[in-house]
């Protein structure tokens, strides 16, 4: 299942309550006017053939959620006065959500699931946010993030819930997307650049396995995150770690030579080339003259 999660914040009354409608540009010159960035990302997915099974639009009870009916054909005038007055005291309700849900999912043309969080004022309303999202994603999902409307304690919040989706939906993160309003140009109308994030996801790839690497020792763990641009680097972690473990000394010897050699080229790949400092002095062990210097220096490498 593929999953788009977005969030509604409220836009200032100097403003008239709504987002200012711009025109979003994608990476590939695809444009889309919208006051919602949501909007413009869904059709940017339907015009590259990736069309989401379900959008999760999370929001606070103040959030803005009148405004979408605008995006509905209006005719449920019980909805529609109901929004408005729980809009008004800042208290939209769960029920209600669910029938603005249900008069979306036509117009966007895709399944569109409304659902409250707190405003994440403590660390119980901010596990509150994670828990949320964690429950509306099934196991094994891919999920892509919008992080452009909301509190500015969002993005942090979602940065957190990629880390707990993986780990307890063995979920894949696939895209990130900023809607970048402030960076928007002269041109009338306006135009605002859309912002890929998904450096961030590829720095968590980063940050959770060269910890496990560097505890166990098994550095073959990072040979996914070169395999694409360098898989002859991949193999040959993959051959020293298993050398290592099997006490192979002049082997390990060999391919730490080699893996050196590699290292000191630069990556095309940002995040490997952050790290790459920090693995060239991982094997630095096999500058030593002889077997013995080897073997000590690999041992306090270890430690």
């Amino acid at each position: 299942m593929e999953i788009l999660v977005t969030t509604l914040g409220k836009a200032r009354k100097n403003d008239g309550g709504r987002y200012n409608t711009l025109n979003y540009r994608f990476e590939d010159g695809f444009e889309f006017a919208s006051s919602f960035f949501m909007q413009a990302l869904l059709e940017y997915r339907k015009h590259i053939q990736r069309k989401p099974d379900l959008v999760l639009v999370l929001g606070t009870a103040s959030s803005m959620w009148d405004a979408l009916l605008e995006q509905t054909s209006l005719e449920d005038v019980d909805l529609m006065k109901t929004l408005l007055q729980e809009s008004e005291a800042d208290a939209v309700s769960a029920d209600t959500l669910a029938r603005l849900s249900r008069a979306l999912t036509d117009p966007f043309g895709v399944e569109i699931k409304c659902v409250l969080i707190p405003a994440g004022r403590n660390s119980l309303e901010q596990a509150e946010i994670l828990r949320v999202i964690a429950e509306q994603v099934p196991e094994k999902a891919t999920v892509c993030f919008d992080v452009t409307h909301g509190y500015r304690t969002l993005p942090l919040l979602e940065l957190l819930s990629i880390f707990y989706l993986i780990q307890t939906r063995n979920a894949t993160i696939n895209e990130i997307f900023y809607g970048a309003a402030d960076m928007r140009n002269d041109e009338n109308p306006p135009v605002a650049p859309v912002i890929r994030l998904d450096f961030v996801k590829d720095m968590l790839e980063w940050l959770t396995r060269l910890p496990l690497a560097e505890e166990t020792g098994r550095y073959d763990q990072l040979a996914d995150l070169f395999a694409p641009e360098r898989p002859e680097l991949a193999e040959a972690l993959k051959q020293h770690s298993m050398q290592l473990r099997t006490n192979q000394t002049v082997s390990a010897h060999k391919s730490a030579v080699k893996i050196v050699a590699l290292l000191d080229k630069p990556f095309n790949d940002p995040g490997a080339e952050l790290y790459r400092p920090i693995l060239q002095r991982k094997f630095n062990w096999s500058r030593g003259v002889d077997l013995a210097e080897w073997q000590i220096l690999s041992a306090k490498a270890a430690v």
